[in-house]
C-alpha cells in the first residue's frame, strides 16, 4: 500500500468525520438542534463527546463510537427534519447545499442512506458509513 494511498484515505476519512461533525452537529457553532439534544442527556454527554469523532481515523473507529454519543447525533437529524421516523428525508439531505456540495457522487448516496431504518441509534454508524463512502477527498 502506497504512502499517498494511505495519506488520501486518512484524508478522506477525516473529511467525511469533520463533514458530519462540523455540518451537521457543531454544537459550538450554535446550532440549535446539537444543542437540545446535548441538554436533553442532562449532562450524560457533552460537546467535548462530539468533538471526539472528529479524532475518528477509519470506519472500524465508527463502530466504537458510544451508543449516547450516537443518540445526539441521531436526535439532531430528527429536529433538523432530516430524519422522520426511521427513514431519512432525501428531499431535507439534498436541500443541504453545504453538505451536498462535498458528495462526489448524489445517488449512490442517496441510495445509501435511503437504505438504512433508524430504529435504534447505533443506526447512525451506518449514516456515517455512507458519508465517508461518498464524501469528494483530495
Amino acid at each position: 500500500m502506497s504512502y499517498t494511498y494511505v495519506s488520501n484515505k486518512m484524508f478522506f476519512l477525516k473529511l467525511s468525520i469533520f463533514v458530519c461533525c462540523v455540518i451537521l452537529i457543531n454544537a459550538e457553532e450554535g446550532c440549535p438542534y446539537v444543542k437540545a439534544c446535548l441538554e436533553e442527556t442532562e449532562g450524560k454527554v457533552t460537546s467535548d463527546d462530539i468533538k471526539k469523532i472528529q479524532s475518528i481515523r477509519n470506519e472500524e473507529e465508527i463502530d466504537n463510537v458510544p451508543t449516547e454519543v450516537l443518540c445526539v447525533l441521531q436526535c439532531a437529524h430528527k429536529k433538523r427534519g432530516v430524519l422522520v421516523g426511521e427513514k431519512i428525508d432525501p428531499k431535507k439531505l439534498v436541500a443541504d447545499e453545504k453538505l451536498m456540495k462535498r458528495i462526489k457522487d448524489r445517488e449512490p448516496f442517496l441510495e445509501c442512506v435511503e437504505k438504512i431504518e433508524f430504529k435504534e441509534c447505533d443506526d447512525m454508524k451506518k449514516y456515517m458509513k455512507c458519508m465517508m463512502k461518498s464524501l469528494k477527498h483530495g
